[in-house]
């Protein structure tokens, strides 16, 4: 789906607008069709590498911890879904392919925090704060970083 068909599609005026908020000046004056133009004509900026990194960055270092456990998941999904993307492909099929060599020291402790996190995910996709607290003192004992 092309980035102008995406923006004339969009429903909602709020959801215009907090897109518009980050590159249009002066957004809250104009009419929907200014505003998605307005949105449409600095397209690259959205895009430009650095302006990427640095957006990056702030969700992965955000305060919010479901936004830093969010953002990894859904460049995950932009990922896998891009047809250009074979290398990033092959990185996050080996990162599912998680294992631990059998002459390793800590085998048994990661694989064992490797299962607390797993069955703690394996419940409606969210982790509890029970959970939570539950997996931080399991790292802090294991010296898990």
């Amino acid at each position: 789906m092309g980035f102008k068909v995406v923006f004339n599609n969009i429903s909602t005026s709020n959801e215009l607008n907090r897109v518009a908020n980050a590159y249009v000046i002066d957004f809250r004056s104009l009419s929907r069709q200014n505003l998605v133009e307005a949105i449409i004509k600095p397209a690259p900026q959205y895009s430009h590498k650095g302006n990427v990194q640095k957006t990056l960055g702030e969700c992965l270092y955000h305060d919010n911890r479901d936004l830093r456990i969010i953002t990894p998941i859904l460049i995950k999904y932009v990922l896998l879904n891009k047809d250009d993307y074979k290398f990033e492909q092959q990185i996050v099929n080996k990162s599912n392919e998680f294992s631990i060599a059998k002459n390793y020291p800590r085998k048994h402790e990661l694989e064992l925090f490797s299962f607390v996190l797993e069955t703690a995910w394996d419940s409606e996709d969210s982790i509890s704060v029970n959970e939570e607290n539950l997996i931080v003192k399991i790292q802090h004992k294991l010296c898990i970083s």
